[in-house]
């Protein structure tokens, strides 16, 4: 591993615990903390794919967005999920993970094009507000500058409290196997010309 993806691996898991959708997908007990690292692994590497993956300057605080067009070759995404359902998921959890990632692919495509914030979080001890507020204020900015809104999700009513007071709406919600996800949206400040 590289020390970038070491340093995405230290950043994310910790914020992984209490997480619903994080055991929905990758369940808890024995093999719990190699499963979060295999997963934290997984989405560093899905978003590196598409140019996504963004450290603070200080590198205290970790995000991983990128545009919702952006393609990459089939055989490099098959690679990584193949990994994260053989290492971290199993078959059943698999297909209840990708079920729900349905639901609230359904609502993302009738948004049209935007920018995914898949995760954004600072490391743990004083959780770096100023660095996590450096890389959304990067997520806003090329919002902004591509006329395009960013679209978020999250299981968690604190995260949901976080996310509306940095300027998203609730813009629909699923519920999955008695699990609310709330799906937000912050639109940019300028439509472009």
């Amino acid at each position: 591993m590289n020390v970038d993806q070491l340093l995405a691996i230290r950043l994310m898991e910790s914020s992984f615990d209490g997480n619903p959708a994080v055991h929905f997908s990758i369940g808890n007990g024995r093999g719990y903390a190699r499963r979060k690292k295999e997963l934290a692994l997984f989405m560093y590497r899905f978003c590196a794919l598409r140019n996504g993956v963004y450290f603070s300057d200080d590198e205290q605080a970790i995000m991983l967005f990128y545009h919702s067009a952006m393609k990459v070759p089939f055989w490099k995404n098959f690679f990584i999920e193949a990994r994260l359902v053989i290492k971290a998921l199993g078959a059943r959890r698999a297909v209840l993970t990708f079920l729900r990632k349905l639901k609230i692919d359904h609502h993302r495509r009738a948004v049209g094009p935007h920018l995914h914030c898949w995760y954004l979080g600072a490391a743990p001890e004083g959780r770096h507000y100023s660095s996590a507020a450096q890389l959304r204020d990067l997520l806003y900015a090329e919002s902004d500058r591509q006329g395009i809104p960013v679209l978020a999700e999250t299981t968690m009513l604190q995260n949901k409290n976080v996310y509306e007071r940095m300027g998203f709406v609730v813009y629909a919600s699923v519920e999955f196997s008695g699990m609310k996800t709330y799906l937000l949206r912050r639109d940019p400040k300028t439509r472009p010309h």
